[in-house]
């Protein structure tokens, strides 16, 4: 199990050209001494389970996330979090950019309105070649080693919704 909490920490990379930043001149989003910054209790990490903090939107900006999982042998990733169309979809981006199948957990997922997240899903579900999407429910018994159906890409981008289908449209994967 691996967790990435996003900690923008300055002294580690610096500001990029026209990031805000707080009155201290510090980041002004998920600054490392902000509760906002960290996990969920939900689903905070249990002792052996590996915390990386990354000054970006993908899991996968840090470093050695790659390396870690490919030593492990790991083929399949399954992914949630939050700001679906932010750090979820980097990170399943670099993932698959990367070798690894990903199978989305579309309701372990979350943003700012349950449109942005819909839209999130519903645009990774477009380009998740190699992968899936699925509930929380069917994720368990996939883990648990039942077998459940996932949505599956079977042709570059076939969902072309619209804010009025894409309700039914997310609540079809």
């Amino acid at each position: 199990m691996f967790h990435a909490a996003y900690v923008r920490d300055f002294s580690i990379r610096p500001p990029r050209p026209f990031e805000p930043r707080g009155a201290d001149g510090g980041p002004s989003f998920s600054q490392s001494d902000s509760p906002l910054v960290a996990i969920c209790h939900e689903v905070a990490p249990v002792e052996g389970e590996v915390v990386l903090n990354k000054n970006d939107a993908s899991a996968f900006e840090e470093g050695s996330l790659q390396s870690r999982l490919e030593k492990l042998g790991i083929e399949w990733l399954v992914i949630c979090g939050v700001w679906t169309e932010a750090c979820v979809a980097a990170s399943t981006r670099d993932a698959t950019a990367g070798g690894f199948r990903c199978l989305l957990v579309k309701d372990a997922c979350a943003s700012g309105t349950r449109a942005m997240h819909q839209v999130g899903i519903l645009n990774l579900a477009n380009r998740l070649y190699g992968g899936g999407v699925a509930d929380t429910d069917r994720t368990e018994r996939l883990l648990g080693g039942d077998q459940a159906t996932v949505w599956r890409s079977t042709l570059p981008v076939p969902f072309r919704f619209t804010l009025e289908d894409t309700p039914a449209l997310y609540a079809a994967l």
